[in-house]
């Protein structure tokens, strides 16, 4: 800002729009310069960041937000190791909800400490699961999770679309789908009726 008496020489006017640019230019670099400003810093600094932090959970290929939530929450992360929050929030952090359920909260009740991870995948997210998505996620699970854990992790898929299936016996009620993975998987299995169905769901189990 200049005094009015000033602003009527062009040469004050040029000099202080030239200083007040210059000095915006100033601040945006001082900004750009607070690295632990996470939300703000430039992506750039975010690797090393990561690397500062020890970062569990990243990916060079992750959107610039995903990567800037994988570097803020590394340090509570690391806090709270070992517990089922720590568990479902690295999966969260890969951009995947999920269900953890311990021993005694199944029905029927399971193997004393072991735990099973429920994913729900929908039709358009399902084509992403594919064997790196999944290794990530078993990572995540793995360096999270108490250390004695035995645990298994289950994709449910929910197609909703039209099928139409011929049956020979009216009565065939039941029928499964078997292949093999990338991954260990149990099976695939889809029940359904001999006429069109619009609801297909399918479940992969993996055992750890």
């Amino acid at each position: 800002m200049i005094p009015p008496i000033l602003k009527q020489d062009i040469r004050q006017r040029t000099i202080s729009q030239l200083s007040q640019q210059e000095m915006q230019s100033l601040k945006s670099a001082i900004l750009s310069l607070q690295i632990l400003d996470i939300d703000h810093v430039h992506e750039s600094f975010l690797p090393w960041l990561a690397w500062w932090f020890r970062t569990e959970q990243w990916d060079d290929a992750w959107p610039i937000e995903q990567r800037r939530a994988a570097v803020k929450e590394s340090l509570i992360l690391f806090r709270y190791k070992g517990t089922p929050w720590a568990v479902q929030r690295a999966i969260k952090l890969n951009g995947f909800d999920s269900d953890l359920i311990e021993w005694h909260k199944q029905v029927p009740i399971g193997i004393n400490g072991t735990f099973c991870v429920k994913i729900p995948i929908n039709a358009d997210v399902s084509r992403s699961v594919n064997s790196s998505t999944q290794a990530a996620i078993r990572k995540a699970i793995m360096r999270n999770k108490r250390g004695s854990q035995h645990w298994s992790i289950e994709y449910t898929v929910h197609i909703e679309n039209t099928l139409y299936m011929g049956c020979f016996n009216e009565r065939m009620l039941d029928v499964s789908i078997t292949h093999i993975p990338p991954n260990p998987i149990s099976g695939v299995t889809i029940h359904c009726t001999p006429y069109a169905i619009s609801n297909i769901n399918v479940r992969l189990t993996v055992n750890e």
